[in-house]
């Protein structure tokens, strides 16, 4: 019901435009324009007819602050047979413990399509200002992400267009906050709804922890949407360049264990951008590619998390670049990414590994390839160990 009141807030304007140019046409003029118009066709005044007004937007604001409450009535599952009228406060949160039902779920949903039917302009300034508070949502409640996973990849590529640019930038400004919590797996971490929570940790540090697992992964889900839809590229790549330093800069100038969310929010990009191929961002990220690789080397010598290392790797060797780009790195990229592949415990970082030296094979000469592995006699042997560990009979 809401989805569609919000529909006929948004389309009144634009049929009334559509009735006042039909009665213009047939000299049925019913729609007078104010005093201070000399002129019946008014390009500023006709453009501003087809906007929301400023009190229908704080309604629709309203909406969104109140309506987020009220869902929390699909949080439980209540068998009026079995439970009390009155649920205790102490009784509250332990439901509130337990994972949401699907009916919550498919609320959620529903309450983020009842936005899907605003024109661009609306949207974005309905939306907008409202990040914040959803966001702030978030810490209470994880499962709210199934608003932004909604309009990032089940609303149409029209809506997940104008949600990436709203969202990136929102977290782009935020970026100083995500590295507050330790590592996580970017990929996996962005499909779940739960969010552990660690009592012996102080209230300020624990919500300062939250809110930096659910910055990550809203950055996690921003990224995955170009996998579903390639144009949201386009709003990305502005950022890419900022992204990754601000990345670099803020896993470096504090601890190292502050670095996981930062290193695995790149790998989550890394593979999206080299996935689908993305020659615009290739060329955006062309002036990074060496301080990527020094960053990279830096952290890994630095650091003792053999779980972080595994991502840097990993990072090292699906750098969004072309083979021609890398060519003057592949000795660091031999003793960073190919070399510690091959030698992991991971049967996807082997492959990883495999694959990347027979491209490598595959598209330089002889001539040119085998100086360089035989720069450091150390590192044609180990490269040459971790291979044979990889024969079977």
């Amino acid at each position: 019901g809401i989805k569609t009141l919000i529909y006929y807030i948004n389309s009144y304007s634009h049929n009334r435009e559509k009735e006042r140019q039909r009665a213009a046409a047939a000299n049925e003029w019913s729609y007078p324009l104010p005093s201070f118009v000399k002129a019946k066709e008014n390009e500023e005044v006709n453009s501003a007819t087809l906007k929301m007004t400023q009190g229908e937007r704080e309604l629709v604001n309203q909406f969104i602050i109140s309506g987020l409450s009220c869902l929390k009535v699909f949080r439980f599952n209540v068998d009026p047979e079995k439970d009390p009228p009155i649920i205790t406060s102490d009784e509250y949160k332990s439901l509130s413990s337990n994972h949401p039902p699907p009916k919550y779920y498919e609320m959620l949903e529903a309450f983020a399509a009842s936005f899907t039917v605003l024109e661009s302009f609306n949207f974005r300034r309905v939306l907008a200002p409202n990040l914040e508070f959803i966001a702030h949502e978030m810490e209470k409640e994880t499962s709210i992400i199934a608003i932004f996973k909604h309009l990032l990849l089940s609303s149409g590529k029209a809506v997940s267009y104008e949600v990436c640019d709203l969202l990136i930038s929102f977290l782009v400004e935020h970026i100083d906050e995500v590295g507050v919590h330790g590592d996580e797996d970017c990929e996996s971490q962005a499909n779940s709804t739960t969010e552990g929570y660690n009592p012996s940790h102080s209230s300020l540090t624990c919500s300062s922890s939250k809110r930096a697992h659910h910055l990550f992964l809203l950055f996690c889900l921003d990224f995955s949407s170009l996998n579903k839809f390639p144009k949201n590229e386009i709003v990305l790549r502005p950022h890419l360049q900022k992204l990754i330093s601000e990345c670099f800069r803020r896993s470096t100038e504090g601890p190292l264990s502050g670095s996981g969310h930062y290193m695995n929010m790149l790998r989550s990009l890394f593979r999206v951008i080299t996935g689908g191929k993305f020659e615009e961002s290739y060329k955006e990220l062309l002036p990074l590619i060496p301080s990527v690789l020094n960053g990279l080397f830096r952290i890994f010598t630095l650091t003792e998390d053999d779980a972080l290392r595994l991502v840097i790797v990993e990072l090292s060797l699906t750098i969004p670049a072309r083979l021609s780009v890398l060519l003057p790195h592949l000795p660091l990229l031999m003793k960073l990414g190919l070399i510690p592949a091959l030698q992991s415990n991971h049967g996807d970082l082997n492959n990883l590994g495999l694959r990347t030296l027979e491209f490598w094979i595959d598209n330089l000469s002889a001539d040119f390839l085998f100086p360089i592995l035989a720069q450091q006699s150390s590192t044609m042997g180990e490269l040459m160990v971790s291979l044979t560990r990889h024969l079977h009979p």
